[in-house]
């Protein structure tokens, strides 16, 4: 008798362990917590009032460049990172093309080297920080080849939000502080981006 009370009991255990992993309510891809990684940009980005709900973790740093990423090294390991990096490093590329694709292959290679469960990656946003309008076909072309270089994976999700802060031939100013940082309205643009992905 004391067996089959036994047994029973871990009969009813087992459907509702069932039961709680088929609602979800066990899912390992829940996402909860989320490490930001990039230059002033993410810095100065007040996450709570974005992404209520979420632990956000800031690892913004002004000034940043690719060098600050691969400093981070498996940082985002077994957790899911946002990154957007690369607008400090755009002054340093002359756009060749050669020197284009080497450093869009440190790009991807940092990024992915943080070893986050999912990778969230922001495109390059223009600038024309100090009239540096020149350095819009540059970036243009180093987001394309990083959004080819990321297409494959199923662990990097990537957020081309360069033309959402685009007007014409420039920018689109009201989504910019000073032409390189952003606005309350650029913030809001890179949250809806995100907050539609996650």
């Amino acid at each position: 008798m004391k067996a089959y009370g036994i047994i029973s009991r871990l009969r009813a255990a087992a459907i509702a362990l069932v039961a709680l992993l088929a609602t979800g309510a066990c899912d390992d891809n829940d996402i909860s917590e989320l490490t930001f990684v990039g230059d002033s940009i993410i810095a100065r980005w007040d996450l709570d009032e974005y992404f209520t709900g979420y632990v956000t973790v800031n690892l913004g740093k002004s000034g940043a460049g690719i060098d600050y990423v691969e400093s981070l090294k498996g940082r985002a390991a077994g957790r899911d990172a946002v990154v957007m990096i690369g607008t400090n490093d755009m002054a340093g590329i002359r756009g060749s093309q050669s020197e284009i694709e080497l450093y869009v292959s440190r790009y991807v290679d940092a990024v992915t080297g943080l070893g986050a469960r999912h990778t969230y990656l922001y495109s390059i946003l223009p600038r024309d920080f100090k009239g540096e309008v020149s350095l819009l076909p540059t970036i243009s072309e180093v987001n394309r080849l990083v959004k080819e270089a990321v297409a494959g994976r199923a662990d990097v999700t990537y957020l081309d939000v360069y033309p959402l802060f685009v007007d014409g031939d420039g920018l689109d100013y009201a989504l910019y502080s000073d032409r390189l940082h952003l606005s309350a309205a650029g913030y809001e643009v890179l949250a809806k981006s995100l907050l539609s992905q996650l």
